[in-house]
């Protein structure tokens, strides 16, 4: 299994929901490498990682969001068998918590530098160079399907 950060451009992405609050998204392609057909089932692993490599925040698992996620129809993490050369991809997704107008220590501070995701069904996480917005909520959403590779 290999995954990377998908440079696709996810809608809504760095816009300002009708709170006030700026979202955020990342998605995290997973790709068979294999010469076997795989499981996955439920959510990958995610965490965000400080500068020292110190995990500061443990992403919340939800069905959806704003910009990503499981259709409203579905409220049952799919299970996706990925052929060899098969991709699947899940959303990372947060919202700012800073409250407007208010001052709160740290929050506009340099991003987290790094996040780690780990595929599902399996233990060994992925580091990634990926900055994460300090006072943002982080959650990851199912696992699904994904026709073509990230481009």
């Amino acid at each position: 299994m290999r995954a990377s950060i998908d440079p696709r451009h996810i809608p809504g992405n760095g816009t300002v929901d009708r709170l006030g609050r700026t979202q955020h998204a990342v998605l995290v392609d997973f790709a068979n490498i294999s010469t076997a057909s795989c499981l996955l089932t439920g959510y990958p692993g995610a965490a965000v990682v400080a500068d020292n490599g110190r995990q500061i925040q443990q992403a919340r698992r939800t069905l959806r969001g704003p910009l990503g996620g499981l259709p409203s129809t579905e409220n049952t993490p799919p299970q996706v068998t990925l052929n060899p050369g098969g991709y699947a991809a899940a959303f990372l997704e947060g919202v700012g918590q800073k409250q407007i107008g208010a001052a709160q220590a740290g929050c506009d501070a340099p991003n987290y530098p790094r996040i780690l995701v780990t595929p599902p069904n399996t233990t060994v996480p992925v580091p990634f160079t990926v900055g994460w917005p300090k006072c943002y909520s982080f959650d990851v959403h199912p696992v699904r399907p994904v026709s073509a590779p990230p481009a």
